[in-house]
Parts: structure tokens; sequence; C-alpha cells
């Protein structure tokens, strides 16, 4: 049992090759169902997530193939976020020679790892303003200290 982000950044368990989501508190534990909606598969997880308290696990589909590259993207997008100097397909890289089994990995998986990266570097850098107007309200909006903690003017 292994607990992995989902794209959208909510956690999932993967169990078995299969991910379940997290839905609801019940007396025996917390349920997590399968992440495909037709598939009445069930989990019952402690609130620690380490044991497995009861397992309802006929699932009626294949398990899903881009579970290695959901792993990787979300360990690379962390670390991007981390140092946002290292070179995208560095990062990829690195993680790719870490990682136990890549072996299922296609080049349109690794683009799409590196597409993700951007996305999420671009959500955490400001937009540049677009007129200099904007340009004026942000830097009158800006704090700048000077050596001492005083204001700079």
């Amino acid at each position: 049992m292994e607990v992995i982000l989902s794209e959208r950044g909510k956690e999932l368990i993967l169990y078995k090759n299969y991910k379940f989501s997290c839905k609801n508190l019940t007396k025996n534990g917390r349920k997590w169902r399968c992440t495909k909606k037709t598939c009445n598969a069930k989990l019952y997880v402690d609130e620690v997530k380490t044991t497995i308290l009861k397992e309802e696990t006929e699932h009626n589909h294949l398990p899903p193939k881009n579970v290695q590259r959901q792993i990787i993207s979300n360990q690379v997008n962390r670390k991007a976020m981390n140092d946002l100097i290292e070179k995208p397909l560095k990062l990829i890289n690195k993680q790719i020679f870490t990682e136990k089994s890549t072996n299922d990995l296609k080049i349109e998986d690794i683009s799409n790892i590196r597409q993700n990266l951007y996305r999420a570097r671009r959500k955490s850098i400001p937009k540049l303003p677009k007129n200099l107007r904007e340009t004026q309200e942000i830097i009158m909006s800006t704090t700048t200290l000077a050596n001492r903690n005083e204001e700079f003017y």
C-alpha cells in the first residue's frame, strides 16, 4: 500500500496496482473506493493510512496503465517547486533513473510529465504585467527593505 497524489493534488492509495480515492469516515475506518466510477471495490484503512482494516477488492476492470507516470510526475513536480532553477528535463531524468520500474514509460509520458512540471511552476510564479500601469501598481504595492530593515523609497 502506497499513498500517492492525484493530478489535482488529492491523496490516493495505490494497492495492488489499483488506485483508491478517499470517500468518508466509517466505523470500520476511512473508506477508500476505486477511482474507476463503475467499480465497487473498497478499502477500509486506519486514520494514519498504515494498515488495511478490511478489503473488498473485487474489481471489474484491469489496473490503470498510467500509475508509474503519475508517481514520477508528482515527485518531479514536488522537486521542481523546491528548486525553481533546475532544468525540467534534468529533474525528470534524475527521477526516472532513481525509480525502480520505468520500463513502461513512453516518450509521450515524459512529454506529459514535462508539461505538468511547467504548469506547476507557472502557478507559483507571479504573472508579468501587461502594461505600464500594472507595472507601477505592482511596484507601489511591494515593500522593499534596505539593509537595516528600513523602508526603501
